[in-house]
C-alpha cells in the first residue's frame, strides 16, 4: 500500500489560511512492477500529482 499526499502548509506566507492536506492510497506490488511512475504538474495556482493511473491529487496553492 502506498500513500501519495500533498501538504499545503507552506504554500502561503499569509497566516490563518486554510491549507489542507490531500491524500490517496493505492496498492502497488513492488516485487511485480519493479518501478513506480509519479508525475507532478505545477503552475502558479495548482499542484497536480499522478501515479500510473491509480491516484490523482489536485490542490490549489495561492502563494500570496
Amino acid at each position: 500500500m502506498i500513500l501519495m499526499c500533498s501538504d499545503l502548509r507552506s504554500s502561503s506566507l499569509r497566516p490563518g489560511l486554510y491549507t489542507p492536506a490531500n491524500e490517496g492510497f493505492f496498492e502497488f506490488d513492488l516485487e511485480k512492477e519493479k518501478k513506480i511512475s509519479l508525475r507532478t504538474l505545477i503552475d502558479p495556482s495548482a499542484v497536480e500529482s499522478f501515479d500510473s493511473g491509480r491516484v490523482c491529487i489536485m490542490a490549489r496553492a495561492y502563494t500570496v
